[in-house]
């Protein structure tokens, strides 16, 4: 069955009702998804269960104004009464410029990142469908439709010819973009929804109205503008009519038709292009047949005529007496032959255009050449696909278009065709418009010139995204295959559809073996629960971690870590999800142990307390006692004894004196943890103040300068914070050499990457700096050791602890302590302190 256009209809259809019922489609539309929004209905504001996008509440409010606008257009016309025509029209223009303000604020806020409080102003969007940074915004592609239907309104509003030439061309922007975002939910390309990858995805719904709009702006006046030649009577309106469902229509169905099939597994890849290919050469054959048909008809009544008007004459000749009838009837018969003549003509010239209106709006590049490679004939698609020199190329050869490396192999293939006589299918290499090499599946087939020149026409399709993603899945179905961790695909039912091979191995299985097995069969019976509710979470949030007992085939235990991803359909319905497994027996194991360990140890530690503790507090009274006798020895006695006797009680006293000291260090470095304060705000400058009150004398005497600069407030042991500073500060008064000490105390903020690695944490560095005798570098790390001295106790007083109770201290506030020194030139101590201590 041959297509052919309709051949009766005259006039285009009355729009009027049809423009109103669009209208009130699309109002209807607006209330109802504001409706939604203002009960908080998923469904009314998506357009369907499970739709990933949603239509905003500006968007649903400046259809509304969109629909009011234009049917107040519509209205104006039919009032008399030109007062209230006037307010009218002053009301259209309102409506016009809100819609217009909205869009372009929008459009601003996406362009310089403005966020102006209006994308939640009349709802508030608190959990989006679709991630996006900015909650309740359109679209940048809905946007710049409001804008365009609000100048497009406008211009309708002021009647005259240029404006219905930019109302309708700003329409059919309009129509496009909307049609585009209907082809993206269509076949499931996000870009063509969005346009941006940051801005929020063009609703269903909202393309549907869009469409709608789009039609009302074209067919408003359908008699003015470029849609005059749409609606036209003639000849050209009919062909338009009847070819613009099929350009629009043919390749969309068809696309969407292969892609679905595709899609339940109907075919492979390859039928999928063949069964393209076999659409649309039975396509092009059924309309070149009609063509063919009506020139055959066209030929056939030609002939008809030639051999009437012989046999006329050949009566003229014969029947001279009647030749004035015979001439008047032979004269009819001319006049009636010449009518059917012209319609013929008329016929072959309208499958002519037919013809070429068809391959010139078929997306697919197609081309005619004849033998040697000499262009006949190309489509827009060709033109607009591949990177042609300037000027008209008919007439020129592919070598004169193409460089040689790509005209060789064109012309080869066009030679094999004019050889075999039969159809080519061949893979070939061009560049395209944007300057990228990309591969082309071309079919070439033969045919002749009305003259019977043998021709070669051909059609391509860019098969270069194609091949990139099967080449992407044969290589991340090697990588599934071959990984070490375990990955599987389980069903919304919790069946596992795939597994590869470190999976089932892990499970005691083969992989084919697992194909169909519920997840529980996997896990120990008392871990289903909280695996259940881990399940749960990832159907809240996408994704879940959780650790778990696994059973293997022979009933044996181990412990796993799994990844749980929630999967989609094209059409964003849930259907399984995702799940990655990793052994993690031994670090169970380790973990165990170690806990173990640190239980030991923490047991060891406090009886380690409690004994210096004791012993510290025991080894005071012999102490005392000893003091108090030298001391009675010393006030009773003195006087008897010689210098060697008062000599020994002198030593005794001093070495007294440095066992109470040495026992109050270890007092003070055992409390650091038996009895630490809770933390509590402490100010920094203040404790310097006590400290430095507590050291006046001290700092009187060595005639030190001591410079504070502004110090934090931060979560600390004000006791230990008040212990840890004086223990620094009078080190540095102590060993300051010949020259009265220098000290230096000041602060920096500083940010330090967390445990995770994935944020920062606030920081302060408290710098104690003196210009005394410093270190060698290389015993930075000895200092802060117990007992550990690098001068002797002739030099400079002292039990070695002070600087262990310094790290002690800072190693309980989750901090760092560093010294950093060159002999003779002084040190600095640097304490790292977090600014709040965590929970």
């Amino acid at each position: 069955m041959l297509v052919t256009p309709p051949q009766h209809q005259t006039s285009p259809p009355p729009t009027g009702k049809l423009l109103l019922g669009a209208i009130g489609v699309v109002i209807l539309l607006a209330l109802i998804v504001l409706l939604g929004w203002m009960i908080n209905n998923p469904m009314l504001k998506s357009g369907f269960p499970g739709s990933p996008a949603t239509m905003k509440a500006n968007t649903a409010f400046c259809f509304l104004l969109s629909g009011v606008s234009l049917g107040m257009i519509s209205l104006q016309s039919n009032l008399k009464t030109a007062p209230f025509r006037k307010k009218l029209k002053y009301l259209i223009f309102s409506c016009s410029c809100l819609m217009l303000l909205i869009a372009l604020l929008t459009l601003s806020e996406y362009a310089f990142g403005w966020n102006l409080g209006i994308d939640q102003l009349l709802f508030q969007d608190a959990a989006p469908s679709v991630a996006t940074p900015y909650p309740g915004r359109m679209g940048v592609n809905t946007a710049i439709n409001f804008v365009l239907t609000g100048t497009a309104i406008l211009l309708l509003s002021h009647k005259t010819r240029r404006n219905y030439w930019l109302a309708q061309s700003l329409g059919f922007i309009v129509g496009l973009i909307a049609l585009l975002a209907l082809i993206g939910h269509l076949f499931g390309v996000n870009l063509l929804q969005r346009v941006v990858i940051i801005s929020s995805t063009m609703a269903i719904h909202t393309a549907i109205a869009f469409t709608l709009l789009s039609g009302v702006m074209l067919l408003m006046h359908p008699q003015q503008g470029f849609m005059r030649s749409l609606t036209s009577p003639l000849m050209g309106g009919l062909m338009a009519r009847w070819l613009l469902p099929w350009a629009i229509g043919f390749p969309v169905v068809l696309g969407w038709l292969i892609l679905r099939g595709k899609q339940y597994g109907w075919y492979d890849t390859a039928f999928m292009s063949a069964l393209q290919v076999i659409v649309m050469t039975i396509t092009f054959a059924i309309l070149i047949g009609g063509t063919a048909q009506s020139m055959n008809r066209i030929n056939a009544m030609l002939r008809q005529s030639q051999v009437e008007l012989r046999q006329t004459n050949e009566n003229l000749e014969s029947r001279v007496a009647e030749r004035t009838a015979a001439l008047r009837e032979a004269n009819d018969r001319l006049q009636i032959e010449l009518s059917q003549r012209q319609r013929a003509e008329q016929s072959w010239q309208e499958s002519e255009e037919r013809l070429q209106t068809f391959m010139d709006y078929t997306p697919a590049p197609s081309w005619i050449t004849d033998i040697d490679g000499q262009i006949l004939y190309l489509n827009r698609a060709y033109i607009q696909t591949f990177q042609l020199p300037e000027g008209d190329p008919i007439g020129k050869t592919v070598f004169d278009l193409y460089p040689a490396e790509f005209a060789q192999q064109f012309l080869d293939n066009i030679r094999m065709v004019a050889e075999t006589d039969q159809v080519v299918e061949a893979t070939e290499v061009a560049p395209r418009l944007d300057g990228t090499i990309a591969n082309f599946l071309v079919y070439k087939f033969p045919m002749r010139s009305a003259t019977g020149q043998r021709l070669v026409s051909g059609i391509a399709v860019d098969i270069t995204d194609r091949q990139r993603a099967e080449t992407e899945l044969r290589v991340m179905s090697a990588v599934m295959e071959n990984a070490v961790e375990g990955i599987s695909r389980l069903d919304s039912q919790g069946r596992y559809t795939f597994v590869n091979p470190s999976y089932a191995h892990t499970v005691g299985y083969e992989p084919e073996a697992m194909l169909g097995m519920d997840w529980q069969q996997t896990v120990h019976p008392d871990d289903v629960e909280p695996m259940l509710t881990a399940y749960h979470q990832m159907l809240q949030d996408g994704k879940v971690e959780a650790e778990a007992r696994g059973i293997r085939k022979d009933g044996s235990q181990f412990y796993k870590q799994v990844v749980m991803i929630s999967a989609y359909d094209e059409q964003q319905q849930f259907n399984g999800h995702h799940c990655f497994m990793k052994d993690i027996t031994d670090r169970k194991q380790a973990e165990t142990a170690l806990q173990n360990l640190a239980h030991k140890l923490e047991q060891s530690n406090q009886e380690l307390q409690i004994f210096a503790f004791v012993a510290s507090h025991d080894l005071k009274e012999p102490l005392r006692t000893i003091c108090n006798f030298s001391n009675l020895l010393q006030s009773r006695c003195g006087k008897q004894l010689s210098d060697q006797g008062k000599d020994y009680i002198n030593r005794m006293q001093s070495a007294a004196e440095r066992m109470q000291t040495l026992i109050d260090d270890l007092l003070s470095l055992s409390r650091v943890t038996s009895q630490a304060q809770p933390f509590v705000p402490v100010d920094l400058n203040q404790v310097v103040e006590r400290v430095l009150s507590g050291l006046e004398m001290k700092t009187q005497e060595t005639h030190a300068a001591i410079a504070v600069e502004a110090l934090p407030t931060l979560t600390a042991d004000p006791t230990q914070m008040h212990q840890l500073l004086q223990n620094l500060i009078s080190n540095a008064l102590k060993f300051h050499g010949d020259q009265p000490p220098t000290v230096t105390i000041g602060s920096q903020w500083i940010r330090q990457l967390n445990a995770k690695g994935s944020s920062t944490a606030e920081h302060v560095q408290i710098s104690i700096q003196d210009q005394g005798i410093g270190f060698d570098e290389q015993y930075a790390d000895r200092i802060f050791k117990i007992f550990e001295r690098l001068h002797g106790r002739s030099e400079y007083e002292g039990t070695g602890i002070g600087l262990a109770i310094c790290r002690k201290i800072v190693e309980r506030h989750n901090g760092t302590i560093t010294a950093q020194s060159t002999p003779g030139k002084g040190s600095t101590f640097l304490i790292t302190l977090p600014i709040q201590q965590p929970a």
